[in-house]
């Protein structure tokens, strides 16, 4: 489809513009025809002997034959001014709409992934479903069976609206060029609150969770809903990755015109291979795979959540040892 479209762009514009300067040429050489073409120099030169600013007789044979050499080097240079651009100048055309079709083919193969990804999720949970329907109808069951039955279709439908809500998010972030509003966020309060909602799961992990706050608050500009989300997703990934008996570190601090949140865990890692994907849509390693259910959004989403606030992410990990992140948000 788009070397089609690359090749009908560089047919038209090469049929545009060597018309364009054919006839630039043309009427360029008819001009010049009609200035320095023998009848016009032996009149142009009559003239000033009559006004008697030539007092040796003019050569009309000589002032012909001037013209015409003079014309026949401008005949000369035109057609080999449009040769040399009818071999070069297609080429030039075939690179430029390379480049200016590049960025939609590749923004339409990521549509087309997408598409694929979506879909491939949303069939999975589907198709459990469909099937516990299914054998649930087929026979008369107990109350009991009945009500196992809806307790699972009930976990595939929270999960199917946990995906849902992710795309829609992620969607609505990837469309704002930047915040429309923003207040005074107070990232130690807000880290706090992280901290005590993930209480429960820390304890239920046997997990060990370490805060170090700096001594005064560190405060950003933002949006405190989104912030939270991009610190609940991060924790959320520690606490997934991070086996029982497992530490997990908290730092909050201020460097220079920043405030950092650094979060480090004695997790499993992630693999080198799988560092550069972190924040692609639906991606995950084969560790994540393996370890936890999941859609690969997480970190995409707090990913546009930091380009929103103009921030920076960064990401340190070693399998086997552990995931350092850092989250860098410009302070008020």
């Amino acid at each position: 489809m788009f070397s089609r479209a690359r090749i009908q762009l560089t047919v038209i514009y090469c049929v545009f513009f060597f018309l364009l300067i054919w006839l630039a040429s043309l009427l360029f050489y008819l001009a010049m025809d009609q200035t320095i073409g023998g009848d016009a120099l032996i009149s142009h030169f009559k003239q000033q002997e009559q006004q008697g600013q030539h007092e040796a007789t003019i050569d009309e044979q000589s002032v012909l034959l001037a013209g015409e050499v003079t014309l026949d080097q401008l005949r000369t240079g035109l057609l080999g001014l449009n040769g040399g651009l009818l071999l070069t100048f297609p080429l030039v055309v075939w690179m430029l709409t390379g480049r200016t079709l590049k960025p939609v083919q590749l923004a339409h193969s990521q549509q087309a992934q997408f598409t694929a990804t979506v879909a491939h999720e949303l069939r999975t949970p589907l198709s459990i479903l469909r099937g516990e329907i299914e054998v649930t109808l087929r026979s008369e069951r107990s109350l009991d069976v009945y009500r196992q039955t809806l307790q699972s279709i009930q976990e595939e439908v929270e999960q199917l609206h946990e995906l849902v809500e992710q795309l829609l998010s992620l969607a609505r972030l990837e469309q704002r060029p930047s915040l429309e509003v923003a207040e005074t966020v107070d990232l130690t309060d807000l880290l706090n609150q992280v901290v005590s909602v993930c209480e429960q799961r820390r304890r239920r992990r046997h997990l060990t969770i370490l805060v170090h706050l700096a001594e005064e608050s560190i405060v950003v500009r933002g949006q405190e809903a989104l912030l939270r989300q991009a610190i609940l997703n991060l924790l959320d990934n520690a606490l997934k990755y991070t086996p029982a008996g497992g530490t997990i570190s908290l730092e909050l601090r201020r460097s220079h015109q920043s405030g950092l949140l650094i979060i480090s865990d004695t997790g499993t890692g992630i693999a080198d291979e799988d560092q550069k994907h972190l924040f692609e849509r639906f991606y995950r390693g084969a560790t994540a795979r393996s370890l936890s259910q999941g859609y690969g959004l997480g970190l995409a989403l707090v990913h546009e959540i930091v380009r929103l606030h103009r921030g920076q992410i960064i990401v340190h990990s070693r399998q086997g040892v552990g995931t350092t992140v850092v989250l860098m948000l410009p302070c008020s």
